[in-house]
């Protein structure tokens, strides 16, 4: 026959396990509330980031547009296109490009010329933006703007948030090249240059590259009276 001091020595030690049961168990969701509190701070930091990103690059997308408007006329058109950092999608951006413009039925010489230029800064943001990583974003805008009685300006602008260029200077200088498996020419940013009429680069090591393209074009005088 079991004692009742033996008895009351198994319910307190029975008592005791099922606190430390509770414990752990309170413990634990004490912990999954922190971690899943902790994922949610981190996630609305990074929205955060990302909002302020975007809004950042809003507000440089007017002030350029505001720029050339005050440079030539009156934005007429625009478009927006974003693609996967891989080799095949340089095409897409030229074609892009092309039929955007087809409007103005602009010389072959002309479209020879922009669809150069966009192949060759789409191929930096891919080789050397992102390394050749499929995984990165391009972000291809184009823009018209009135210039003069019969012509429009263009304004292509190609970007990525790769690892950006530490020297635009250098970068910029003919056979120079950072590409990983040292295949490359080193004359990207030369082509852009020779086949448009202006050519601006922004970057910052880390966060990325912006090159914006400038290339006037003759239009016939039915785009005008259209308008």
């Amino acid at each position: 026959m079991m004692r009742k001091t033996d008895a009351y020595g198994t319910e307190k030690k029975k008592g005791a396990a099922d606190m430390t049961k509770e414990t752990k168990a309170e413990g634990t969701a004490d912990m999954a509330e922190e971690a899943k509190a902790a994922e949610t701070v981190s996630m609305a930091k990074e929205a955060t980031a990302e909002g302020a990103a975007d809004m950042a690059k809003e507000a440089k997308t007017e002030a350029a547009n505001a720029a050339c408007e005050a440079k030539a006329g009156k934005l007429v058109n625009e478009m927006r296109l974003c693609f996967l950092s891989r080799g095949e999608n340089e095409s897409l951006a030229r074609i892009a490009v092309a039929g955007f413009i087809a409007c103005l039925d602009p010389t072959l010489d002309v479209l020879d010329d922009i669809r150069t230029a966009v192949s060759e800064a789409v191929t930096n943001a891919i080789i050397h933006g992102y390394q050749g990583k499929p995984d990165g974003m391009v972000y291809l805008s184009a823009f018209l703007y009135e210039k003069g009685e019969h012509g429009c300006l263009l304004r292509v602008d190609v970007e990525d948030t790769g690892i950006g260029i530490e020297n635009i200077d250098k970068a910029m200088e003919p056979l120079y090249s950072t590409s990983p498996d040292g295949e490359r020419a080193g004359m990207g940013f030369t082509f852009m240059k020779a086949f448009t009429d202006h050519l601006e680069v922004e970057s910052k090591p880390r966060l990325g590259t912006c090159v914006s393209m400038w290339k006037e074009v003759a239009v016939p005088e039915a785009f005008h009276e259209e308008e």
